[in-house]
């Protein structure tokens, strides 16, 4: 297994896996939870989440890394098993990492817009 940029351990069972902030895990993540990536982060920065979407987003974001992970009821038995609040942190710092990749993108995009306004060459650096 090849650790990547923006990659977060997560430990479960006594196993260390990690969850990769990829863009199908990233999709399946707001298409099954019905909430974006922001609205997922502002929820657990406030203390309320369902365990079904933490759930989610672990299951998804490891699926992305590990192509032999256990399967969501597997994962949920685990995190309900460590304890939920164990757990926390790692998805909090695995949203974090996904905002910043937002942020960039958007920050490039505007400046993309920018130029196209001014007429200026578009350099991306």
């Amino acid at each position: 297994m090849q650790i990547k940029e923006g990659d977060t351990a997560i430990k479960l069972g006594g196993c260390v896996y990690l969850m990769r902030p990829a863009m199908e895990a990233l999709w399946d993540i707001e298409e099954s939870t019905g909430k974006s990536i922001p609205a997922l982060a502002t929820e657990l920065s406030r203390g309320i989440f369902a365990v079904g979407d933490l759930c989610c987003i672990v299951h998804r974001a490891i699926h992305a890394a590990h192509s032999d992970a256990p399967d969501m009821e597997a994962i949920g038995n685990l995190m309900i098993d460590g304890g939920i609040f164990t757990i926390l942190a790692p998805i909090a710092d695995f949203l974090a990492v996904v905002l910043d990749g937002m942020a960039r993108i958007e920050c490039l995009l505007e400046k993309l817009a920018a130029r196209q306004q001014t007429g200026t060459a578009a350099t991306i650096h």
